[in-house]
Order: structure tokens, then C-alpha cells, then sequence
């Protein structure tokens, strides 16, 4: 059928206009609307929004191939300007646009049927799933007869409104993965994706911060990135099923990369794709793998096809290969050709001249046998999520002292005089207290050197009144300690949690909290 640039581009303007107006209207989309928003599919094959468009006489740069598109990229531009309400917000939305470009890859439908229903098929069902780089949410689309709970990141800020009109019922994040916040850690059943790659950087600050080498290289290369990250998002036992570039496999500075998945995680699945797998739905000729792993970092040794994952070799032709690849029967292919890939590097580019159903037969039959070999249902099963209470830390009966919020001027003793002092110095030194209207621990600078913890954190099952934040003192089961947020999952949303930490005081404070 081949890729319609000029079709692709118009059903994309079509779809934004919608969505943008849905948005607007805060309302949903018809069924008609839908099924014209479910035809975007990026502008990974559209190099056209990179050129210049702004005069009538920047088409003279165009190549003649493409100045059939020139009109329809100024309408692209036009249309999104007239929904921005600023310069800033127009900007914004282009650049997201423009960046997107680069990755923005979207799967063949067939390809994830697939992978969904052979989890189906095999008894694996998820509760909770993650897709860190969701596009308009065909990965997940196939698991919505067993979901509980979808969390999605789109960098992009037009793509992720689509994604939001499409999945009204999945959590949207208009950021990217590395976005994401710690309390996810250990959570998900499934984290699946088509991933961005290419020699991008991310920057994640709790990587940045990390002690970990390991972790701060894998933020050089994107596709490194989200599998590094995957690790700490995916529950023990869960799974990481992405298709990515052969550059995790094949590269052999990507060996730690490779050793560290390994060491984390058994290797259930990899099968490398047909070069013209996107040619379709994205015109582009680049190789990828699917990839599927199982979290066990309880794991001590290595099977021998995970001993030559880590590694790789040299053909004579001077392109790398992965030693798992020690043939081509992991290969879905018809022909193959010794050539150079994308970036003008040796390789071996494999086609497939067959069916989409020819296809997706092949890849279905070499998933199952995978599952039945290698996936451990045990493991998988044992930390399901439905089998998970969220415990309360330190749940005790209800019985409790009287629940009396104080500030910590008068904790402290400290005067009106000194506080007119303090609030002076604190409006110089912490711009942000006016965002929170709580006296944080931080925001003292002697009192509460004296002061450590007495016992264990608990929740907090007081009395809460209005002005109560962050930081307030309080009385609970006849302890005195400040209030804290803790966020946490549980099921389909994100709970906030008042925490109670105890702190011991003198009896004369004391007094001051019961007075």
C-alpha cells in the first residue's frame, strides 16, 4: 500500500483540529469524531513541519516531491496558533511538535494484537499498566477487557491531547517518562511500549542524583533510558515488553546496558522485526527488536542465552550482532540483504514480502513458544496486586489524645519581637513560603536542631481541620509530632496520605500544645 504523505498529513490536521476544539469545549468526542482522531499517526514520516513555511516564497526550498505538502503544512501551522492563547503557548506547542518528529513511530495495529492476545492466551493477565511513551494509546488498547488501572506518558503536548480524548479512562501525563514519580517504584504488572531511540539524552534528576553507574550512563541514549527505568517502574515479577532499536541489542558499548537487564531481570522473549515493519504507518526503513523481559532481581545465576544476550561479535562485513542472534532463526523475515542501516553503518537489513496475517502468525507462534519455555507464572502471580492490601504503617485502634494544632513560633517560645524578625529573614531566604501557608521544619533555623525522632511514622487519624498543611504540629495517641504527605497507588489513582511524625518535646512545650 506504501505511505501517502499528503493523506497521513491531511488525516493529522483533521484529527488536531478536533481535539483542539474538544478541549476547548471540554467535551468528548463523538463516535464519528473518534474514528477521524484514532487516524493520526504522527509526524514521524513528515519532515515537512521542519521546513520553512512562514512566506509564500519559502516554498522555492522545497523539494518538488514534497511542495504538494506546502499548503497543508501553513494550515498545520495556522491551525495551531489560532488555538494558542499566547506566543509562548504556540511556541510550545511547535517545538513539542518538531521533537516529536524524531520519534514519533507509531506501531502497525496487527503487530500489537499480537503481543496483546498472546498474553491473553498464555493466562497473564494485568491489573496495572504503564506505557511510558503512548502515542495515541494503541499498545494499551488490546488490554482494556482486563485493565484496572492505565497510566500513560506523551511528551508530546498535542499527541497526549489525542491520547486524552481517545482514553478518557486512562491517567494522562503530557511529559515524558522521566517524568514519573518515585512512589510508581515496584508497581506495575506491565510496562510496554514502542520507545523513542536514538542518541538523545535524558535528563531524570533521580538518575542524575543516583549513585549508580550504571543508571547515569543509560540517560545518553533514550532506548538505554526506559529500559534502565523500566526496572524500578515494573512490579517483581512483572513484565517489560518494548519494541526498540537494534542499538540496544547490537552496540557493544551497550554491553553494561545489556549485563544490567540480565542481572535484573530473565529474558523471556526477543524476536528481531522486518526493516519495512513501519513503511506503512510511519515511512521509515528502521530495524527494531521486540524485547521481553521478566523482573526477578532475586535471581543469582544466568541461563546461557542470557550469557550471550550480554554479548556480541563482529561479521565479517563489520556490523555487530547480538550472540543471541546466532542465526536468523529469530528473525521474522522472507529476504535479507548485506547493506548499511539508517546511519550509513554496516548491517543486515531483513524484509517481508508475505501477508500482514502471514506475519502476525509467525510472531504469534514464536511468542507462545517463548511464554511456555521461559515466562514464570509462578513469579508472576505471587505479587499480583489484587493480592496486595496496602498496609497502614503503625495501625492502631482509634482511641486518640486530643488533636490540637499549634504553630511553632509558639511551641518554641519564641516572641512576637523574634518572629517579626524570623518572617522577614524567611521572606528574603524562602521565596516559596508564600505557596504554603504551614510553618515547615525547614523554615526554623535553631529549634528543631533539638529535637529527634521518638518513634515509628504512622498515618495520621486525627481530627483534620481546614488550616491543617504540611509541617503543622499536632497531638495523636498522646505523642507530639508535625503532619507529612505521603503518596502512594492504590488501584486505579493516587492517594495522598496524611503521616504522623512523632517528635519528642520537653514537658514545658508540651504544655504549650495542651494550653
Amino acid at each position: 500500500m506504501g505511505y501517502n504523505k499528503k493523506k497521513n498529513l491531511e488525516q493529522n490536521i483533521q484529527s488536531i483540529e478536533i481535539a483542539f476544539e474538544l478541549s476547548r469545549q471540554n467535551r468528548q468526542p463523538t463516535q464519528e469524531q473518534r474514528s477521524i482522531l484514532e487516524k493520526y499517526s504522527g509526524f514521524g514520516g513528515l519532515s515537512c513541519i521542519l521546513k520553512p513555511c512562514d512566506k509564500p516564497e519559502d516554498i522555492d526550498g522545497w523539494l518538488a516531491t514534497e511542495k504538494d505538502l506546502f499548503e497543508d503544512t501553513v494550515r498545520l501551522y495556522e491551525l495551531i496558533r489560532k488555538y494558542s492563547d499566547s506566543d509562548d503557548m504556540y511556541k510550545s506547542y511547535v517545538s513539542s511538535l518538531k521533537e516529536s518528529k524524531l520519534t514519533a513511530f507509531f506501531t502497525p495495529a496487527h503487530v500489537i494484537k499480537v503481543l496483546t492476545e498472546s498474553f491473553h492466551k498464555n493466562d497473564i493477565l494485568f491489573h496495572d499498566i504503564l506505557d511510558p511513551s503512548a502515542g495515541t494509546g494503541a499498545f494499551f488498547n488490546g488490554f482494556e477487557k482486563n485493565k484496572e488501572n492505565i497510566v500513560c506518558f506523551e511528551k508530546d503536548y498535542i499527541t497526549a491531547k489525542i491520547l486524552r480524548l481517545l482514553h478518557p479512562e486512562a491517567e494522562i501525563n503530557s511529559s515524558g517518562f522521566e517524568t514519573i514519580e518515585k512512589y510508581n517504584n515496584n508497581y506495575f504488572d506491565l510496562v510496554t511500549s514502542n520507545i523513542p531511540f536514538g542518541n538523545f539524552k535524558v535528563y531524570d534528576q533521580a538518575f542524575a542524583e543516583s549513585k549508580d553507574s550504571i543508571q547515569k550512563k543509560s540517560c545518553n541514549k533514550i532506548h538505554n533510558y526506559f529500559f534502565i527505568k523500566a526496572i524500578d517502574i515494573v512490579r517483581e515479577g512483572g513484565i517489560i515488553a518494548f519494541i526498540t532499536s537494534r542499538g540496544l541489542m547490537n552496540t557493544p558499548e551497550n554491553r553494561i546496558i545489556r549485563e544490567r537487564l540480565m542481572e535484573t531481570c530473565n529474558l523471556v522473549s526477543v524476536i528481531r522485526l522486518p526493516n519495512d515493519l513501519f513503511i506503512d504507518i510511519a515511512n521509515t526503513k528502521a530495524g527494531s527488536d521486540l524485547i521481553i523481559l521478566q523482573k526477578n532481581t532475586a535471581k543469582n545465576i544466568k541461563s546461557p542465552d542470557e550469557e550471550a544476550f550480554i554479548e556480541t561479535r563482529i561479521l565479517p562485513n563489520g556490523c555487530p550482532v547480538n550472540n543471541y542472534l546466532m542465526d536468523f532463526s529469530r528473525v521474522i523475515y522472507t529476504k535479507f540483504e548485506v547493506t548499511t542501516d539508517q546511519y550509513g553503518q554496516p548491517g543486515i537489513n531483513f524484509y517481508y514480502e508475505k501477508s500482514k496475517e502471514d506475519l502476525a502468525f509467525e510472531l504469534s507462534a514464536m511468542l507462545h513458544v517463548d511464554y511456555q519455555k521461559r515466562l514464570n507464572k509462578e513469579l508472576y502471580n505471587k505479587y499480583l496486586h489484587e493480592n496486595k492490601k496496602v498496609s497502614e504503617e503503625n495501625e492502631e485502634d482509634d482511641e486518640m489524645a486530643s488533636d490540637t494544632a499549634i504553630s511553632l513560633y509558639d511551641l518554641f517560645g519564641i516572641t512576637p519581637e523574634e518572629r517579626t524578625q524570623l518572617e522577614m529573614k524567611q521572606k528574603t531566604n524562602l521565596s516559596k513560603s508564600e505557596e504554603n501557608p504551614g510553618i515547615l521544619i525547614s523554615s526554623l533555623e535553631d529549634p528543631f536542631d533539638i529535637l529527634r525522632t521518638s518513634k515509628k511514622i504512622c498515618q495520621y487519624k486525627g481530627n483534620f481541620e481546614e488550616y491543617y498543611t504540611e509541617g503543622t504540629i499536632v497531638q495523636f495517641k498522646g505523642q507530639t509530632g508535625f503532619l507529612s504527605i505521603k503518596k502512594e497507588r492504590k488501584k486505579d489513582e493516587v492517594a495522598e496520605c496524611h503521616m504522623f511524625n512523632p517528635i519528642d518535646v520537653s514537658v514545658a512545650q508540651s504544655a504549650r500544645i495542651k494550653g
